[in-house]
């Protein structure tokens, strides 16, 4: 069975429609995110859904656990916290899964003070004292 090919016509049906506007607009046609395949640091699955887990990272974990990792030397900002949500929603599309079984998690050094204004304003986050770690709760 033949593919139609619906995309390329979408395409020009879209700049058909806004044809007034072309100067102020650049159309790019099954733009290319990234140049390597998109990955995940660390994916933890439970096998058991009901299981509690009582070391300090392992105690918001939900059913499927995104992890992204920076190294001493790097820091965590709203960019990644952006990458690391996409990775967890793209997951959760391509299994089917219900982003409410997902936790996301950025394990970084560096206090991130950008990233914290960021989500205090989306969020309310509080400082664990035992784990030292944020949670960030919506």
């Amino acid at each position: 069975m033949e593919r139609i090919a619906w995309h390329p016509a979408f395409v020009e049906a879209i700049q058909l429609e806004l044809e007034e506007y072309r100067d102020f607009l650049e159309f790019m046609a099954e733009y290319q995110l990234t140049s390597e395949p998109l990955q995940m640091d660390v994916l933890i699955v439970k096998k058991i859904s009901n299981i509690k887990i009582s070391k300090n990272i392992g105690q918001i974990f939900q059913k499927y656990n995104v992890i992204e990792y920076k190294s001493p030397e790097d820091y965590a900002s709203v960019s990644d916290y952006n990458k690391t949500q996409s990775y967890s929603r793209l997951y959760a599309s391509q299994t089917g899964t219900d982003t409410n079984d997902m936790s996301v998690t950025i394990v970084v050094t560096k206090r991130p003070r950008k990233l914290l204004k960021y989500l205090s304003v989306r969020f309310i986050v509080t400082k664990e004292k035992s784990a030292g770690y944020l949670l960030c709760r919506g």
